[in-house]
């Protein structure tokens, strides 16, 4: 066991985690799909393909951002641990590693708590709340600010003396823990209800029903809910989503629709004062104080059933892009920065992309159409010359599948307006 613990080994563990991680992204969309056959097969409304779709939309945001963000943090976690630690803490103990386990659940506790308590935490956090099914693809379903405050709490345990190795691969297994809590499928799981975060307890955290607000935030751990009185078990049918819906499939609507109400609400107050207390206080009494005349609309807007070949159109990309996605961070150092750079912001572009085409819009096809141009350019300035004909190829099947999209769904629209 000394062995498995020495720094050279956890060297090793860190080059897997940062390098190698990504292929497990397959082994998490096969959970997914055996969720989504077991609910399909129960007639369980737990899975819709819109927020699906925007579910992996944010997934692949937040890994393509977390690609350096992730080893910045690393670094940055080292460099305090070297220089203003309060004690030595060793790689090589057991004791040591259980401990962290626990004081990094601590730290997510207090960051998770506050995120739903304090205003502008929960700007960055809602996204991860809005869904109104609850499957796997929720715990993809989160924005870019919430690593960079969850990273600022955590800053506490390098000052305490946990080396930076020991935290993020603490922080890995909390993550594979907190990945597998976001379904429905799993009741209640006996003994472990007393003291681990389980996939009932989760339910309840992410419920609306008003019994369920602001309860179980642990990540791995239930007792420091219990200890501070945040515990909450799960006893009524849970509701799912947050007590002011968004309701828009558009990505950026929810990225922002918080902030948005936020900044409204603290330019058109009359102190300073108010002005902060916009920003600090609980989500529930800024809204209902200040934010009550620049309201999200609270009605969900018109949204017919997409046709089939968008559906599958979106499949198709979708497979594609999560694809590159892993191939672009598995071999990401032997790749040119400007293609890695591009391929990363197209993979961006696309997410965005994605979602807008679930509104149906007239524009969006012009914007999807312009990134399979987009996409094409950059691979083959790339590829050798054999790929170039491949990429082009399929680059024009699918410009002619979006075409057929894009001709249904101007047909439906007319049909509904003359209807």
């Amino acid at each position: 066991m000394y062995n498995l613990l020495k720094f050279d080994f956890i060297k090793e563990i860190m080059s897997w985690q940062i390098d190698l991680l990504p292929l497990f992204i397959p082994v998490l969309f096969l959970f997914i799909f055996f969720e989504w056959r077991k609910t399909k097969k129960k007639n369980k409304e737990s899975f819709r393909f819109e927020s699906t779709v925007l579910n992996i939309s944010f997934g692949l945001i937040e890994r393509i951002f977390e690609v350096y963000f992730f080893l910045n943090v690393f670094f940055a976690y080292k460099f305090i641990n070297n220089n203003f630690s309060l004690i030595d803490i060793s790689t090589s103990s057991v004791l040591s590693w259980i401990i962290c386990l626990f004081a990094l659940d601590f730290v997510i506790y207090w960051y998770h708590r506050l995120g739903h308590t304090v205003s502008f935490l929960w700007a960055a956090h809602v996204v991860h709340h809005q869904c109104e099914e609850f499957n796997l693809t929720v715990a993809f379903r989160n924005g870019i600010f919430p690593h960079i405050f969850r990273s600022i709490f955590m800053v506490s345990l390098p000052l305490i003396g946990f080396p930076a190795e020991m935290i993020l691969i603490s922080l890995a297994i909390s993550g594979i823990w907190q990945f597998f809590i976001h379904t429905t499928t799993i009741k209640k799981l006996g003994i472990l209800e007393e003291f681990m975060m389980t996939p009932s307890l989760h339910r309840v955290h992410h419920a609306s029903n008003e019994k369920y607000l602001d309860k179980n935030f642990g990540g791995m751990f239930i007792i420091w809910d219990r200890m501070l009185g945040t515990y909450c078990k799960e006893e009524e049918t849970v509701k799912f989503g947050i007590v002011k819906p968004v309701n828009t499939f558009n990505l950026w609507k929810a990225y922002t629709h918080v902030w948005e109400d936020l900044f409204k609400a603290s330019i058109s107050t009359n102190s300073i004062k108010q002005a902060l207390q916009v920003w600090l206080d609980k989500p529930g009494n800024v809204y209902e104080q200040f934010v009550q005349n620049n309201p999200v609309s609270a009605e969900r807007e018109s949204h017919f059933i997409l046709p089939r070949r968008v559906i599958y159109y979106l499949i198709s990309q979708l497979l594609i892009t999560v694809t590159g996605m892993i191939v672009l961070l598995v071999y990401k150092e032997m790749m040119p920065t400007w293609f890695f750079i591009s391929i990363a912001l197209v993979v961006v572009l696309s997410s965005f992309s994605f979602c807008f085409l679930l509104e149906a819009k007239k524009w969006t096809f012009g914007l999807e159409r312009a990134r399979l141009l987009i996409l094409c350019f950059i691979l083959c300035s790339f590829c050798s010359s054999f790929f170039i004909h491949w990429i082009c190829g399929l680059t024009v099947f699918f410009l002619l599948w979006l075409e057929v999209c894009d001709h249904k769904i101007t047909k439906q629209n007319n049909s509904i307006h003359l209807g």
